[in-house]
């Protein structure tokens, strides 16, 4: 979704090996210069950015990297994807607010991967009112503050999200998602993994332990 290590870091290894096939790839631009200074000076990203791209011309993959309004079909999913639009020249911000988010729908089951999105400059805004009603959200930015925000969970209303991390959901993320709509979040860091199953409907079944 973005170019920071916890989500694209060693991807460059998985492409690389020979049984991994690969028709396009889909990844939005790193421009270093639209980057704030203590991400450019403290972070990993254009170095995992860079390993990423030169595996993937190695491989021969396309990338495709103008992802505004881009909507493609995965064997029996549709995946959408959101705030697909490159960062603004002279404009410098985390890459968390370049990250993309992507909707997966099967069968009128809707889910929702939020990435690192978040509110600082209205992307949970527009998305959420683009997006409308999903049955599952994954939190964005591992359900951390500054992600999750109050209109985008409302406009989302998901049955239910998920959180993927090695720390507790944001107190404030908490309120909104599992007090004000009523959807539980299902955490990795009570449980070694989740597992969802879009296939069926019966909630407490889809998350379990992976053994």
């Amino acid at each position: 979704t973005h170019a920071h290590s916890d989500h694209l870091g060693g991807f460059d290894t998985v492409i690389e090996e020979d049984n991994v096939r690969i028709g396009r790839a889909y990844l939005k631009r790193y421009y270093e210069d639209r980057i704030d200074d203590y991400e450019v000076e403290n972070w990993d990203n254009l170095e995992v950015y860079g390993q990423t791209v030169y595996a993937l011309n190695a491989k021969g993959v396309p990338i495709i990297s103008e992802l505004e309004d881009v909507s493609f079909e995965l064997g029996n999913y549709t995946v959408t994807i959101f705030n697909g639009r490159e960062a603004e020249e002279g404009n410098k911000v985390g890459e968390n607010e370049n990250s993309l988010a992507v909707l997966v729908e099967k069968n009128g089951y809707r889910v929702m991967l939020s990435g690192d999105m978040n509110n600082y400059d209205g992307d949970e805004d527009e998305v959420g009112a683009a997006v409308g009603r999903v049955n599952v959200l994954k939190l964005g930015h591992h359900g951390y503050r500054g992600s999750s925000s109050a209109d985008y969970v409302k406009a989302l209303s998901p049955d239910f999200a998920i959180q993927t991390t090695g720390n507790p959901v944001d107190l404030g993320v908490k309120l909104r998602v599992t007090f004000a709509e009523g959807a539980p979040i299902y955490s990795t860091v009570k449980h070694n993994g989740i597992i969802l199953d879009i296939t069926r409907v019966d909630t407490p079944k889809l998350y379990q332990d992976i053994l």
